[in-house]
């Protein structure tokens, strides 16, 4: 196993590289309303806050995913077993290991779907002469969304789970993710960063194809119960975005998600990087039977629910602050 060695940034100092990257992002993206609408800015710029927030609440259980995924049968007992292991032997900065990758990332992918989601929703509803949304108009907008967020998603995701997996017996060691996505480039070149691209876009396609409709169906659902008059209005929006964020995690979107995590943290010399989707699915079931799909489905679960909550919630508040102040 080939370790790289050097200073090792603490984890207050990675949450502050990304926060100040996506402070950048947040002042590139509304210089460009002169080329977006203010329903696009707004939905970019609340994407890229509620994304980074989201992502920091639900962190460690995303780790805990992609180890059960990657791991031998055995390793771990649950997603509760592989946190614990993990924070035993590395502490908190085991559980965000990778963390930098996805949040840099998520002011571009985050603001990419609703972007994308926001102007193809009024363009479908431009074509027949306005209205509400009707539900193939969700379910194309969420399929556009979710290829067009896989390519900048793909990248990114490579990144941070080769850093998750770092720490498994056998994996290669890296102490930041910079390191990482400079030894993947050296080796790979920039292809390397997209090992996966069509497996993230076999997952996100489908999962955004049923996001944003279970938001609307969940949200419908208590506004005809009178939801209104009992619940508080942020639970209004939290409720349903959980619903959603567990929708997408469901299989067979878990299957698809366990094929690309084996996709992206196959090593360099691996010879995973040489198949496809469909191979290493093969090789996954006839090693390791059916169970190679569902491990860490429970903590994908579990961290579906309050990220997508957080992010649901987080998006409406920002989006509103912004256009009462002209946005």
């Amino acid at each position: 196993m080939k370790v790289y060695r050097s200073r090792s940034p603490s984890l207050s100092w990675l949450i502050f590289m990304s926060a100040v990257a996506n402070f950048m992002v947040l002042l590139v993206w509304p210089r460009m309303i002169v080329l977006l609408r203010c329903e696009a800015v707004r939905q970019t710029v609340s994407g890229c806050v509620a994304g980074l927030l989201g992502l920091l609440v639900v962190y460690p259980l995303d780790t805990a995913k992609v180890q059960m995924q990657t791991s031998r049968p055995g390793t771990y007992t649950g997603f509760c077993d592989a946190i614990q292991k993990t924070y035993s032997e590395f502490g908190v900065r085991g559980l965000y290991r990778g963390v930098l990758s996805p949040a840099v990332g998520c002011g571009v992918i985050f603001s990419t779907t609703f972007c994308t989601y926001s102007l193809a929703i009024r363009w479908l509803i431009q074509i027949h002469h306005g209205g509400e949304p009707r539900l193939c108009d969700m379910m194309i907008a969420g399929l556009l969304s979710g290829l067009t967020s896989s390519i900048p998603r793909a990248a990114f995701e490579r990144v941070k789970s080769v850093m998750q997996v770092s720490t498994l017996p056998g994996a290669a060691c890296y102490d930041n993710s910079m390191q990482c996505f400079i030894a993947i480039c050296q080796k790979e070149g920039l292809a390397g960063l997209f090992c996966g691209l069509m497996s993230t876009m076999a997952r996100q396609g489908p999962q955004q194809i049923v996001y944003f409709p279970a938001f609307e169906l969940a949200a419908q659902l208590l506004r005809r119960a009178g939801a209104e008059q009992v619940f508080p209005v942020m639970l209004l929006t939290l409720i349903p975005g959980a619903f959603a964020g567990v929708a997408t995690w469901l299989p067979p979107f878990i299957w698809v998600d366990a094929v690309n995590s084996r996709l992206q943290t196959a090593q360099t010399d691996s010879a995973k990087l040489r198949v496809g989707f469909w191979q290493c699915a093969s090789e996954m079931y006839r090693s390791e039977g059916s169970a190679a799909f569902n491990r860490g489905l429970a903590a994908a679960l579990a961290r579906a629910a309050p990220m997508h909550a957080t992010i649901f919630c987080v998006r409406g508040a920002v989006a509103s602050w912004l256009s009462s102040h002209g946005f």
